[in-house]
């Protein structure tokens, strides 16, 4: 049976759970496969719960009245079931038809969930599609990790092999601790610090410049380790990497043969080329590989 309500979300709110995945739908192709994504893993995430979020469109508003919702209500229901029946797995939970904005309803719904998985890009009209300006929101105000699924993502885990991109702050610890309790013990977490070569002072020649700027990223990998090597061991092996290059470029080339590419949500500012919003809403915005974004811990 599905829930259904047209009221404020903190209505809807009461149907969640404490744990497992909250996974936003809209009936396009690639929130289904966000959906399969998530459904491959409930033994490591827990249960699903999804979500399809609907709004009445614009033209609606140009007559005397706004519509009765019950039709609306009903496409996007519609679109729901479909989607769940086409991946025929056991541990969904009871869905929410809710009247809201795609990436509201998410964060409200799933804000007391381990997990909200969300597609790339949906389709806009009835139901709220799950677009990138969608999943970005998401991302940018959810108080739980999120995962950005791309249509190209492979259902199962393929590379055995995570990519954590940190820049120094404590919620980079965060994604790497959060990689390390989430991914299986059999795969390698590529921990890849990206650096920036700066305009050469006056004072300096370039060689000297240059290695002033790698030492400085060594020191911040280095003691990045350290403290999550302080928190307790990690099973899962972790590599470290020093890259010079540009942040997006780098964390998107690598990416490409992983199986999960994890940043914090927010990283310590833009004078470094750290991973601050811009580098993460870019790998969210075309990401090449499921995008797992940590938010700052408070």
């Amino acid at each position: 049976m599905t829930s259904t309500t047209s009221e404020p979300i903190k209505e809807a709110t009461a149907h969640g759970s404490p744990s497992g995945m909250v996974v936003g739908v809209d009936g396009s192709g690639p929130s289904v496969h966000a959906l399969q994504w998530a459904v491959r893993r409930t033994e490591r995430f827990g249960p699903i719960q999804p979500v399809i979020a609907w709004h009445y469109p614009w033209w609606s508003y140009i007559g005397p009245a706004v519509p009765h919702a019950d039709p609306f209500e009903a496409v996007a229901r519609a679109d729901l079931e479909r989607a769940i029946s086409s991946v025929r797995c056991p541990d969904i939970g009871e869905p929410i038809v809710v009247r809201a904005r795609a990436a509201s309803a998410l964060i409200a719904i799933g804000s007391s969930a381990g997990l909200i998985v969300v597609g790339t890009r949906g389709r806009s009209g009835l139901a709220d599609g799950l677009v990138g300006s969608v999943a970005s929101g998401v991302v940018a105000r959810s108080p739980v990790p999120v995962a950005v699924v791309p249509p190209s993502a492979p259902f199962d885990d393929h590379y055995r092999r995570v990519v954590v991109g940190i820049d120094g702050s404590p919620n980079s610890i965060r994604a790497i601790q959060w990689a390390a309790a989430n991914v299986p013990v059999n795969s390698i977490i590529d921990v890849v610090h990206v650096w920036t070569l700066e305009p050469t002072p006056p004072a300096l020649s370039s060689a000297q410049h240059e290695a002033v700027h790698k030492a400085r990223a060594r020191l911040v990998l280095d003691q990045t380790l350290s403290h999550v090597a302080q928190a307790g061991p990690i099973e899962p092996p972790v590599r470290a990497h020093l890259v010079q290059g540009d942040p997006r470029s780098v964390l998107r080339e690598w990416s490409t043969k992983s199986d999960l590419l994890v940043l914090g949500a927010r990283g310590r500012g833009a004078v470094a080329h750290l991973l601050v919003g811009s580098v993460t809403t870019a790998m969210v915005q075309r990401p090449r590989a499921t995008t797992v974004v940590v938010p700052a811990e408070g």
